[in-house]
């Protein structure tokens, strides 16, 4: 929901983004919300690098320092293309916000769908990420429910293990899978990530 109006440089729906964000961030506070995560943006160039950029920028500073204000971290998301894909392009990228309370987090999907291994980019990232979106990958279906894909599953809770993770266990997988037997399904995913950890 928050997509469309925190990457937008149209002033009134950054405006309507940043009320949004100041109502997110109440309701999470309230409940109790440790993280909230946010992707990379655009490489942005020429006009828009001018024009476009420093609205974005803004837009993600103002939901930052409303995140700083009630104790919720924001976390960076890697993503298959651009400045996320890599673990050292996703954390330069951080640096360069200098918001030094934003952390990485990782995708177990969008690194597969990047060209890369989810165990790999977690041991390269400098730091264990600060939470976790947990789905599988095969023969380019994406967001499975995990162990029904293709990922080293055991290499992923090594690395996490290897880093002294200590956020949460995250499943997100697409919705299209839970369409039937909904708590049945969860409850096998549960399993699945408890008998890793």
């Amino acid at each position: 929901a928050l997509f469309s109006m925190l990457y937008s440089g149209h002033q009134s729906m950054a405006q309507e983004g940043r009320a949004y964000s100041a109502k997110l961030v109440k309701f999470a506070h309230r409940m109790g919300t440790e993280v909230i995560v946010i992707h990379p943006t655009l490489a942005y160039e020429g006009n828009l690098k001018e024009i476009i950029e420093p609205q974005v920028l803004g837009n993600i500073r103002y939901l930052y320092d409303l995140c700083e204000e009630n104790s919720i971290t924001l976390a960076m998301e890697n993503y298959p293309v651009g400045v996320g894909q890599y673990p050292e392009t996703l954390e330069a990228y951080i640096t360069s916000l200098n918001m030094p309370g934003i952390q990485p987090m990782v995708d177990t999907t969008e690194v597969v769908e990047g060209g890369g291994e989810p165990a790999d980019f977690i041991q390269k990232l400098s730091v264990a990420p600060c939470h976790l979106h947990l789905s599988d990958f095969k023969e380019g279906k994406k967001h499975l429910p995990p162990g029904l894909g293709a990922i080293a599953w055991e290499h992923v809770f090594a690395a996490l293990k290897a880093k002294n993770y200590k956020g949460y266990y995250t499943v997100e997988p697409s919705y299209r899978y839970y369409l039937k037997d909904i708590a049945k399904k969860l409850e096998r995913d549960f399993a699945f990530i408890s008998s890793m950890v």
